[in-house]
């Protein structure tokens, strides 16, 4: 049996833990429901309403799960978090605001996941999602649409940002200048994956600057004034196995250094197919169908496949 001080410190260190618990109120997985209340502590029986106040409620690299449909307003994430919607229909919307911003300056990178949400900007909203700040964010979005945004779908310009968007849509850009996404690499390298993902309704439906790296599979970006813009010296972007319709302009390497590759790439039925600036690099693989645009332009370089 422990001596009576060894007890009396195991039960002071129960009790503290106890506390702690107590004080911070966080669990690793909460809940949030159309009909819930912020102040319930977000458990499975006594939910949360909205994302804001079930996030302090939730540990560092916890999940907030949807229970049953409702409206879940805006959130500011500055830790490790999912936001998880599977089976519910689960909305945030906002007007003349950010819906979702993701801001890391911790000094340590975070991972964040956000999957099956409704993100709605009713035309007058910022940003759908924004990633931003000094410190590296890891973003997983998918399965989630995001519509009437005036600045930009998504924009990610976190310093060492690596963003994945899969299975989304993203829609009808409310602002003249506004893009699908938009990934700046001016803070820091950026790096951004879309797969099999739809943006259409946008001035530009990728614009990727300051020195950013995308890459884009199996996707439609369709309807566009632009469908993909490399807007700056060493920013690249990869096309792969995808369609660009019905835009004025396909895809454009409009700044000196930018460079553009396409395989497998369907660009028909556009204004003009391919551009660049002098210095700009369209880079064409032999495995292309770039036809019945007014005008198709030319790669600047052919790289026949083995």
């Amino acid at each position: 049996m422990p001596s009576k001080s060894l007890q009396r410190a195991m039960f002071g260190m129960i009790s503290m833990a106890a506390l702690s618990g107590a004080a911070f109120g966080q669990a690793t997985r909460t809940w949030v429901s159309g009909v819930g209340d912020d102040a319930n502590p977000c458990s499975r029986t006594a939910p949360c309403k909205t994302f804001a106040g079930a996030i302090s409620k939730t540990a560092p690299a916890g999940e907030i799960n949807v229970l049953d449909p409702g409206g879940f307003g805006a959130v500011t994430i500055t830790k490790s978090i999912t936001l998880l919607a599977v089976g519910s229909p689960a909305g945030v919307l906002v007007s003349g605001t950010n819906a979702i911003v993701i801001a890391n300056s911790s000094g340590s990178p975070i991972s964040v996941t956000i999957r099956g949400l409704d993100i709605d900007g009713l035309g007058t909203g910022l940003n759908g999602v924004l990633v931003q700040g000094s410190s590296p964010v890891t973003l997983h979005l998918e399965k989630t649409q995001i519509y009437g945004f005036t600045t930009n779908g998504v924009t990610v310009s976190s310093a060492g940002a690596n963003v994945t968007v899969a299975d989304s849509r993203i829609s009808g850009c409310a602002g003249l200048l506004s893009n699908g996404i938009n990934v700046d690499g001016t803070n820091g390298a950026v790096n951004l994956n879309v797969i099999n993902t739809e943006i259409h309704g946008c001035p530009t439906a990728l614009n990727v600057t300051g020195g950013a790296k995308a890459n884009v599979r199996n996707s439609d970006l369709s309807q566009n004034t632009t469908g993909v813009m490399a807007a700056s010296n060493l920013s690249e972007v990869m096309l792969d196995s995808g369609t660009i319709s019905f835009c004025t302009t396909g895809v454009n390497a409009s700044a000196s250094g930018a460079t553009i590759r396409l395989s497998n790439m369907t660009i028909m039925d556009n204004g003009t197919g391919l551009a660049s600036v002098t210095g700009g690099a369209v880079v064409s693989f032999s495995n292309n169908r770039i036809k019945a645009n007014t005008i198709n332009g030319a790669p600047t370089s052919t790289l026949f496949l083995n």
